[in-house]
């Protein structure tokens, strides 16, 4: 396995998460638009129950997807091959970010139907937990508990 496979792996990750990211952002620009912009009177019926379901929607969402995270590292550790593993992580990943973004897209949608900024806030740290866990190359070694061999090829030593 060469190093170009292995920042091929890790540059598909990133873009990936990049990717997820952007589109977070660019509904909740729209939907802070909207709002901004909405000559309407928004109303819900059920808002007290939405101002305790969506943070503890997301808290919930953070920590099963940390406990699944966790479950799927433990059989990928097993596997032989790094480009594997890297594989697998990825899916990992991007399975804690798909939980972690359909909390802040629930956010994002209170906050168009309801126009409270109280969502807004909640979106806002929901994202600052999904920048927490931007893959990263020591993130890789460290969660993967690589050899030493692997762990120069992923840092590119």
């Amino acid at each position: 396995m060469s190093k170009s496979q292995v920042n091929i792996q890790i540059a598909v990750t990133h873009k990936m998460y990049l990717a997820i990211l952007f589109g977070q952002l660019v509904l909740f620009a729209i939907a802070l638009w909207f709002v901004e912009t909405a000559k309407v009177e928004f109303s819900i019926s059920g808002d007290d129950f939405f101002s305790l379901a969506v943070p503890l929607f997301g808290i919930i969402m953070m920590i099963v997807s940390k406990f699944i995270f966790t479950k799927k590292i433990a059989g990928i550790k097993k596997e032989k091959e790094l480009i594997l593993k890297l594989s697998k992580y990825r899916t990992a990943k991007i399975i804690v970010w798909a939980m972690v973004e359909s909390a802040s897209l629930f956010s994002i949608v209170l906050f168009m139907s309801t126009g409270r900024y109280y969502y807004a806030v909640v979106f806002i740290l929901i994202v600052g937990y999904y920048l927490l866990n931007r893959p990263s190359r020591g993130n890789i070694v460290l969660d993967l508990q690589l050899s030493e061999e692997e762990k120069s090829i992923v840092l590119n030593r």
